[in-house]
């Protein structure tokens, strides 16, 4: 809902293409934006520091959007199957134990 209040709000998807979730955020509801580079998550350290930053932010209610990086086309897949070049909602921050009973 978000991305088309922004669009509207740029003039239309064309314009607004490419830009930056944290702006839209920001200039739609006015409440302050922090942005964190997933590329300085380097050792399971960070990763846990980011997990624990992920799930205060969802257990105290904020918005929270990611986005991939890329050359502009979203039909382009990274690794882990997620379209590069696209912004995306994150709904919820949560552990997960599969099978063999190991918590991801």
């Amino acid at each position: 809902m978000l991305e088309k209040a922004w669009a509207k709000a740029k003039g239309n998807y064309l314009i607004a293409n490419g830009d930056l979730v944290k702006n839209g955020i920001r200039s739609l509801t006015g409440i302050p934006v922090f942005s964190y580079a997933c590329s300085s998550i380097t050792t399971t350290a960070d990763l846990t520091t980011a997990y624990n930053t992920l799930k205060a932010a969802d257990d105290a209610g904020y918005l929270m959007g990611a986005s991939t990086a890329g050359s502009g086309n979203d039909q382009v897949y990274n690794g882990c199957g997620v379209a590069m070049s696209h912004a995306y909602t994150i709904v919820s921050a949560f552990e997960m134990t599969d099978a063999s009973g190991t918590t991801h």
